[in-house]
């Protein structure tokens, strides 16, 4: 459901129930929360740690400081738990907000435009979930490529090639598959797997 919301065509989801699409949403926006925290994670770990010469030596000077109270660290502890309080709820706002404006029924977009350019050209205005329709609208939609990859290994292991090693079959079949890449004519793959050979071309 949320990679058909990311379709900027089908975000709507007008097909789905309003229950399916609460739940669509629902998802998204974790997905984006994630996303947000993920970033602020990468962009806290960056910051390096600078200690101010106003400090002078009383900045290392941490065997000689008096031992706090339990009461301090409560306090310190309490006021962390709040920062990160405050922290996701701002992060969940952000995130509810983005995907808000995305589903905005008033943004029209054509049938005819390909959601992976449109993602490209517009990822300033919602750049959370531009990160995940550029991770989700990437996926290929059919299964031919690795049918093929099973085809081939069929056509190489037979009941008489039946003790095969498992790595050469795999080196042949990529050899087979990828031999355009490299410049490698089937007459080359047929005189070097002559022993071997299994592909009719």
């Amino acid at each position: 459901m949320c990679t058909s919301m990311l379709d900027p065509r089908l975000r709507t989801l007008k097909h789905l129930s309003l229950m399916e699409r609460e739940e669509a949403k629902m998802i998204l926006i974790e997905q984006v929360e994630k996303v947000l925290l993920s970033k602020e994670e990468l962009n806290t770990s960056d910051v390096p740690i600078e200690i101010s010469a106003a400090m002078g030596d009383d900045a290392f000077d941490i065997f000689d400081s008096p031992v706090r109270s339990f009461e301090d660290a409560q306090a310190e502890e309490t006021n962390d738990e709040d920062f990160l309080t405050q922290k996701r709820v701002l992060t969940q706002i952000s995130a509810r907000r983005e995907v808000e404006n995305y589903l905005d029924h008033t943004m029209i977009v054509s049938r005819q435009v390909n959601s992976l350019s449109w993602w490209r050209e517009t990822n300033y205005r919602f750049p959370h979930i531009a990160v995940l329709a550029r991770i989700w609208l990437c996926a290929t939609a059919t299964s031919t490529p690795p049918e093929r990859v099973v085809s081939d290994c069929g056509l190489g292991l037979t009941a008489q090639r039946s003790r095969l090693n498992g790595y050469i079959l795999r080196d042949q079949v990529m050899i087979r598959r990828n031999a355009d890449c490299v410049n490698i004519t089937q007459n080359d793959i047929e005189t070097y797997f002559s022993r071997n050979l299994f592909f009719n071309g």
